[in-house]
């Protein structure tokens, strides 16, 4: 139903209402001075109690007027009932709003108020009740903080709204939205002085302890301090001030000594952190004999720099050393596979085991150098600068440490070739002397491409500081192949163990002139008379 039909439906109710009166009144032959007394009364009772006036039909005149002054007594008394439950509704509500600085609802007293009218005040009550329940608990929680950072800062009570906090549990004068907003406001500045308080407090606390370090203080003196400044107030701070003079004294009085310590201490975090020589030629301090007050600061400044750095990026370094403990382990089966004897010693599964830890390699050996690539990008793309592990990119680094793998590993081929090769002599090669070795040419490997791959297991060298290569022999590399073992012959474990034993015990013979030691093992002779 629309509003305009609304209207039309309710004037043709009162209209008719109005007509059924005047019927009455004609009937019961009313002067016209009361009839309109009574029209009035009856306009102004519908109205102030928004109730319906619905006349009996059919009833005696004697007996309707009885109902009519029992009605209006009737409305007489609700009417009473409820300006005085307005009276009592309205005198909450306001005293409620003006506690937490809300605006009332807003009614008429002159007007007598509908049942619908009430229960809006009665729900505007409710809520009023609820913002203050939330806002004393507020009040209350920012209260116990505010004394707490107050206790903890040792600072006198100033200002009207911090004594207002200390004095009452419940303010008896208002929770208004603007005094939680000033109580907040302080509790956030108070809150942000006593993190400044403690990050201060344990600044100190690191430097005292690193000058504790520095000159051996007994751990009975420093307990004993200790128990003096248990927490972070302001009295506290003063004491460890007043500490760390007394200490910064006694490291001018030893700063010889310590200066090397420090020196000492630096160059552990240079391992630790992979730092290359240009690197460390930027510390100017290092190669100086100077003794002075701003070494020392210097030196304790780079420490402290390369320990920050190391924490921030030690998931990189950690990535390192698990790299280069995997290219050991690598060396390590390398080395084994070139000793033939552990084809016969097998007890306890040592083959097999040793073919697990080669997998094993093989398998993460990769990974990890994908992995510390990824990591050194990232750290690129954050802070604009690469990642630099012992003075290079990581590509290089890890093309350097393939690479001196392969030269090494070319140097023991060419050993073997010129342990096995006969001697020259001037018969065989015009021209060249015994002080004069040929040339042999090396091709260069594709270490890059191996800094992502992993060769097979066959070298020597140690991974954890490798040298530079030497410029003349950088690029001249051959990627190493496999290198074909002499196959077992099918001959019984007695035999073999009887000839170890009769190597082991037989002296060796001299050398003969012509063949060396590798030639004279490799000599075809026969074993029939050996026993």
């Amino acid at each position: 139903m629309d509003l305009k039909s609304f209207e039309e439906e309710l004037c043709q109710i009162v209209r008719s209402t109005v007509l059924k009166l005047e019927d009455e009144w004609d009937e019961m032959d009313l002067p016209k001075h009361q009839r309109e007394t009574r029209r009035i009364a009856a306009y102004d009772g519908l109205s102030e109690l928004g109730l319906s006036y619905v006349i009996p039909e059919d009833l005696p005149m004697l007996e309707l007027d009885t109902y009519l002054k029992k009605k209006l007594s009737q409305l007489q008394d609700l009417k009473k009932k409820r300006l005085e439950e307005l009276i009592e509704l309205k005198g909450k509500d306001e005293m409620l709003c003006r506690y937490l600085g809300e605006t009332p609802y807003q009614i008429s007293r002159d007007l007598i108020p509908s049942e619908e009218s009430l229960n809006m005040l009665k729900e505007h009550i409710s809520e009023m009740e609820d913002e203050k329940v939330r806002r004393v608990e507020t009040y209350q929680k920012l209260r116990i903080e505010v004394l707490h950072f107050v206790e903890q800062l040792e600072k006198p009570l100033e200002g009207e709204t911090l004594l207002d906090i200390v004095c009452s549990v419940h303010p008896e004068s208002s929770l208004t939205k603007n005094f939680l907003l000033d109580l907040r406001k302080l509790h956030n500045d108070l809150e942000f002085e006593v993190r400044e308080l403690e990050a201060y407090s344990l600044e100190i606390r690191e430097k005292i302890t690193s000058l504790w370090n520095l000159l051996k203080i007994s751990q009975e003196k420093r307990d004993s301090f200790l128990s003096t400044v248990p927490s972070h107030t302001y009295s506290c701070v003063k004491k460890m001030e007043n500490q760390l003079i007394e200490l910064k004294e006694l490291r001018i009085q030893n700063m010889g000594k310590f200066i090397e310590e420090l020196k000492l201490e630096l160059q552990k975090c240079w391992e630790k952190c992979f730092v290359g020589d240009d690197q460390k030629k930027e510390f100017a301090y290092f190669n100086l004999d100077e003794i002075s007050e701003e070494a020392l600061e210097a030196y304790e400044s780079e420490v402290l720099k390369w320990k920050k750095f190391y924490e921030k990026n030690i998931q990189i370094f950690e990535t390192v050393e698990h790299l280069l403990s995997l290219f050991d382990t690598m060396q390590q089966l390398e080395e084994r596979a070139k000793d033939p004897s552990r084809l016969f010693n097998t007890r306890g599964g040592a083959l097999l085991q040793e073919e697990k830890e080669r997998n094993k390699v093989k398998q993460e050996l990769p990974h990890a150098q994908e992995q510390l690539i990824l990591l050194c990008h990232k750290y690129s793309l954050e802070n604009g600068l690469p990642f630099i592990i012992d003075g290079e990119t990581v590509e290089d680094y890890l093309s350097r440490i393939w690479e001196y793998h392969d030269l090494q590993k070319e140097r023991e081929k060419i050993e073997r070739q010129s342990r096995t090769k006969p001697p020259i002599t001037p018969k065989l090669a015009k021209g060249l002397t015994s002080k004069r070795v040929p040339q042999i040419v090396i091709t260069p490997a594709d270490s890059r491409k191996r800094c992502r791959e992993v060769c097979d297991i066959d070298g020597k060298p140690s991974a954890k500081r490798i040298a530079k290569t030497p410029s003349g022999v950088h690029s001249g590399l051959q990627t190493p192949q496999k290198e074909f073992k002499t196959p077992i012959t099918t001959r019984s474990v007695g035999k073999l163990k009887a000839l170890s034993e009769r190597n082991h015990f037989t002296p060796l013979q001299p050398r003969t002139n012509n063949l060396s030691h590798d030639e004279s093992l490799q000599a075809p002779f026969s074993y029939k008379n050996f026993k």
